[in-house]
């Protein structure tokens, strides 16, 4: 309290001086050498403060007085005598600059004192002094003015109605960038804005960066109750293999964590889902097959059994087979005509799920271990991998 009372005070008595001292120079004497300066006083005079402002203690208008045979020019006011150069030009009599001079040595001590109490420089500084400096050079990310104003975030001294302003200018750090770590601090920054922070995350799902894209949707996925259409839309592009990709590792499990939110929310976004599986990317077009199937869409079942079948059988894509084979048991009965293309196929561990999922759908009161047509092995997790949900079948995955 004590350092954001000094700053406020610093920052006034500031800008109080620069204006001040802005005008003083506007007005600088520019007149006649007209007024009379006045004597020398007695000491006692200099502790009446006014008097330290004003300029000469006579300033009798001494415009059209002749000198004297001596040369000097006889004031009639005090009856001082001075050379015309010696006397004062015509403009404001009171020394501005003077007072702005005090007000700038005031803002300093107050400044100081802040320091001295908090032992940082920028403690001083109100927040919207630093939200106004975070978005130029001085304020960038690693300066002191930056982590001054993230610390305030994070403690809760920001007042709210700066919020969307500091999360526009923090949002900005989730973009791929030299700078080490600034993601991860920005989106714990974002959080403690919310919902103030939504606008500057809904804007970054259109920025051209696939990093700070998939972050900022990955956060509206955790903090917005209700999916938008670009919420959504931006999960769907999350389910595309970005391995290899700049910046790779700030998105692992990406597709994984957008899968299930696609699920969750699929009677709003079936339409878009049916779309990825006609995608030109293998891992879209599978995960896009899996959520239907687990939804037990039967609209888009004639799209997502052929390419879950192709996952199936035995392929070098690691551990899809256990995450295709559930989707397609979860179709139901309506997909047996659909499976039944397969039960002769020459891939055997196609043909052997493909049975015996027909079977259960046919027989649902039959258990795993009491089916004619048993299930391949395809993970060690479960001898049932067809009672698997989503998440546990993805589980080991890194898509």
């Amino acid at each position: 309290m004590i350092d954001q009372v000094l700053g406020w005070i610093m920052m006034t008595l500031g800008a109080c001086a620069i204006g001040l001292w802005l005008w003083s120079v506007s007005r600088l004497s520019k007149g006649e050498i007209r007024h009379c300066p006045g004597g020398p006083e007695h000491w006692s005079s200099w502790l009446h403060l006014p008097s330290w402002f004003k300029r000469g203690s006579c300033w009798q208008d001494l415009h059209g007085v002749p000198p004297g045979a001596n040369g000097k020019i006889r004031c009639p006011e005090c009856g001082k005598q001075f050379y015309r150069r010696d006397l004062l030009r015509s403009g404001p009599r009171f020394r501005t600059w003077l007072l702005a001079g005090v007000m700038a040595i005031l803002a300093i001590s107050a400044g100081v004192g802040s320091w001295i109490h908090s032992g940082r420089w920028t403690s001083p500084f109100p927040s919207m002094a630093l939200v106004m400096l975070s978005n130029s050079p001085a304020g960038e990310y690693g300066t002191e003015i930056r982590r001054e104003l993230n610390r305030r975030v994070i403690d809760g001294k920001i007042p709210s109605y700066l919020y969307e302003a500091i999360a526009g200018t923090v949002v900005s750090d989730l973009r791929d960038d030299q700078d080490r770590g600034n993601a991860q601090l920005a989106m714990r920054l974002l959080r403690s804005l919310w919902p103030d922070s939504r606008a500057a995350l809904e804007q970054e799902l259109h920025f051209n960066d696939p990093q700070s894209r998939t972050l900022a949707t990955g956060l509206l996925q955790s903090l917005a109750s209700v999916p938008t259409a670009e919420i959504l839309e931006s999960t769907i592009k999350d389910l595309r293999d970005d391995s290899g990709a700049p910046a790779w590792y700030m998105r692992q499990r990406n597709a994984l964590s957008a899968t299930g939110y696609l699920l969750r929310w699929y009677p709003e976004c079936a339409e878009l889902v049916r779309s990825a599986m006609h995608s030109d990317d293998i891992q879209q077009r599978f995960l896009a097959a899996a959520i239907c199937g687990f939804a037990g869409d039967t609209e888009g079942m004639h799209q997502a059994v052929p390419i879950l079948a192709s996952h199936v059988a035995d392929n070098d894509y690691w551990g899809d087979a256990k995450l295709a084979a559930p989707a397609l048991y979860r179709f139901g009965p309506a997909a047996i005509p659909l499976l039944g293309r397969y039960t002769a196929s020459r891939d055997k561990q196609l043909r052997g799920v493909v049975l015996h999922i027909i079977e259960r759908l046919e027989y649902p009161e039959k258990t795993w271990d009491q089916c004619t047509n048993r299930m391949p092995r395809l993970t060690q997790l479960t001898h049932d991998p067809l009672s698997m949900s989503i998440g546990f079948a993805s589980g080991d995955m890194y898509f």
